[in-house]
């Protein structure tokens, strides 16, 4: 099964050219990029505060490994339920539906975050363009870090 992705990519020093590239995947070949904000709630969160801020941006097979989670107190078994979560087929669905704006960590603002197996074939681009000053603006974020970590 195929899909479009959509990739910004930041070419220069002053990170002021932003490149769209937008290419096609196998859906075998995406996982989930929880970087900026599913890593941390699945780390710092608690089910009372981040269980329902979850399910809505990662769908509800997201649950399992988050409830998984936050049993233990060890960050590396938290990471290594994390590390399965990005890879669940119903997760990577669920995250690639979301429309609420994300607020993550660094001021990262995104709807859906995903990395893609690489090399990918020149053949699978679909378009690429420079997006010319003030051609885009940054969305309002609806869900912030804090607010799904419940602070």
């Amino acid at each position: 099964m195929l899909c479009t992705m959509p990739a910004v990519i930041i070419e220069t020093v002053n990170r002021d050219a932003p490149i769209v590239v937008v290419f096609e995947a196998d859906l075998v070949d995406v996982i989930v990029d929880g970087r900026d904000f599913l890593s941390t709630v699945m780390q710092f969160g608690s089910p009372t505060a981040s269980r329902t801020w979850l399910e809505r941006l990662f769908g509800t097979a997201v649950l399992r490994y988050a409830d998984r989670a936050w049993v233990t107190e060890d960050q590396d078994s938290r990471i290594s339920v994390y590390d399965l979560a990005i890879q669940d087929h119903d997760v990577i669905l669920a995250h690639s539906e979301n429309k609420i704006v994300l607020g993550g960590r660094y001021r990262t603002r995104f709807v859906s975050a995903f990395m893609v197996r690489s090399p990918v074939p020149a053949t699978r681009i679909v378009s690429a363009e420079q997006v010319a000053p003030g051609g885009y603006f940054l969305p309002e974020i609806e869900v912030s870090l804090h607010q799904a970590l419940g602070r």
